[in-house]
C-alpha cells in the first residue's frame, strides 16, 4: 500500500504511518497506466460523484437509482439507448468518495453492479474510500484481480507515482491513433488534518503521459493551441483554482446561476485543499487539458470558462453533481454531468471553444429527469 492512502489514517491510527516506510517503488513503462477505448463523435462519458455507499445505505434502492442515472441522458433527449447509440454512455467516471463507511461486501456489490451495466467505468479515489471495515489496499487489489473488460481501472503496484487512481482512458479512432486523453488523478486523502492534494510526482507523471501520447521525448520550444492532442482530468478534491473561478464568475454573474457560457450554482462555502499543488500552471503550460472535473462539495455545481491571470488557455473548471442523496445534499442537484466529446472543435454563441457539450441533468429517486444546464 502507498504511504499517501496510510496518511489518510494517520489521525486515527498513528503508528500504522511507520510500517510502509520500507517499501520500495519502481518506475513502470507508461502503458502500464492505459486503458483504450474506441472512439467516436460524440463520445459520451457519465459523471458521477460522491455515492457515499455506507452500512445505512439502501444498496437495491440506491442501485436502481443508479441505472436511472445512467440512462438519464437519453431520457432528457428522448432518444432510446438501445437504439441510438448517442444515447447510452460510452463511459462512466466515478469521480471519488464512492464509499465512506461501507464493508467488503457493499465495495463487492457496488463493482458488481457497474460491471452488469456493461458499460465500461473508471473508478477514482476520493478522500473517504478507504473509511471502511476493510483494508487500506482492499479496493485497489479488488479492481487489480477484478477481469471484467467493463474495468478501465489501472494502479501499478508500488509505482513511483503517488496516490493509487492514477490513470489514462485513451480514446483511440477508427485509424488507431490517439484522439483525446481522460486522465484519472487521486486527490488524495488528508494530510496532517487538512484535505490533501495533487503531488509534485503526480504532475510529473502527468507531462511524461503528455508528451508520450504526442511523440515527444522533451518539451517543445514553442508550443501552440494545436501541439497537443486534447484532454481532460478528473480529480475528486477540487484545485485552489476552482475558487478563484467562482470568485471571477460571481464578479460577472452576480448571483445569476447562469451568465454567458457559464453556468454556478454555490450553496455552500468552497473548502479546497489549502495546499496549491502548481498541477493547474502545469495545465495552462502544455495547452492540452481543457477541462477539470471536481466533486468534493455536495451542493456546489459550475462550468466555468476559467482564464487565470496573464494566461489566455480558457480550462472549464467543472463541479460535477452529486450522485445519490445518501449524506449532505441538495435535492433539485442530484444527478450527473455528462460530457459529449465533439470530433472536431466547435464554438460557443459567446466564441468559447467547446471540445465538448455539457449537459447537467436532475435525477430524483422518483420522477421524470431533467436539464439543469446544457451549454449552448
Amino acid at each position: 500500500m502507498k504511504i499517501n492512502k496510510l496518511l489518510a489514517f494517520s489521525m486515527l491510527f498513528p503508528l500504522t504511518l511507520c510500517s510502509c516506510n520500507n517499501n520500495v517503488t519502481r518506475q513502470y513503462s507508461l502503458e502500464a497506466y492505459i486503458s483504450n477505448l474506441p472512439f467516436r463523435d460524440q463520445f459520451l462519458i457519465c459523471h458521477l460523484g460522491d455515492l457515499h455507499f455506507s452500512t445505512s445505505s439502501n444498496l437495491e434502492r440506491d442501485f436502481e437509482y443508479l441505472r436511472k442515472v445512467v440512462y438519464s441522458y437519453a431520457e432528457v433527449k428522448n432518444v432510446n439507448p438501445n437504439i441510438v447509440n448517442v444515447g447510452k454512455p460510452a463511459l462512466i467516471i466515478i469521480n471519488g468518495d464512492t464509499f465512506m463507511n461501507a464493508t467488503k461486501d457493499i465495495v463487492v456489490k457496488t463493482f458488481e453492479f457497474f460491471d452488469s451495466l456493461e458499460i465500461p467505468y473508471a473508478f477514482n479515489y476520493g478522500n473517504h474510500d478507504l473509511q471502511g471495515s476493510y483494508t487500506g489496499n482492499f479496493i485497489n487489489n479488488y479492481l487489480l484481480n477484478n477481469d471484467s473488460p467493463y474495468n478501465m481501472y489501472r494502479n501499478p503496484y508500488n509505482d513511483n507515482v503517488f496516490g493509487n487512481s492514477n490513470y489514462v482512458i485513451n480514446l483511440v479512432n477508427s485509424l488507431g491513433q490517439s484522439q483525446f486523453q481522460i486522465f484519472l488523478m487521486d486527490s488524495n486523502c488528508f494530510y496532517y488534518g487538512d484535505y490533501d492534494s495533487i503531488h509534485e510526482d503526480q504532475i510529473a507523471w502527468y507531462q511524461r503521459m503528455l508528451l508520450y501520447f504526442n511523440g515527444y521525448n522533451s518539451l517543445p520550444t514553442n508550443i501552440d493551441n494545436n501541439t497537443f492532442k486534447k484532454s481532460m482530468i478528473f480529480t475528486h478534491i477540487p484545485l485552489l483554482e476552482f475558487g478563484d473561478a467562482i470568485n471571477s464568475y460571481h464578479d460577472n454573474a452576480g448571483n445569476a446561476i447562469s451568465y454567458q457560457d457559464n453556468y454556478c450554482n454555490d450553496l455552500e462555502e468552497f473548502p479546497p485543499s489549502p495546499m496549491n499543488s502548481g498541477l493547474f500552471d502545469t495545465v495552462l503550460k502544455y495547452r492540452s487539458t481543457v477541462s477539470i472535473s471536481a466533486n468534493h462539495n455536495h451542493t456546489i455545481s459550475s462550468d466555468i470558462f476559467y482564464k487565470k491571470e496573464g494566461s489566455d488557455w480558457p480550462v472549464r473548471l467543472i463541479f460535477g453533481e452529486k450522485t445519490t442523496t445518501n449524506l449532505y445534499c441538495e435535492d433539485s442537484m442530484v444527478g450527473a454531468t455528462f460530457y459529449n466529446i465533439n470530433e472536431n472543435l466547435q464554438y460557443s454563441r459567446y466564441n468559447s471553444p467547446l471540445y465538448f457539450n455539457i449537459t447537467k441533468v436532475h435525477v430524483p429517486y422518483e420522477g421524470e429527469s431533467s436539464i439543469i444546464w446544457q451549454n449552448q
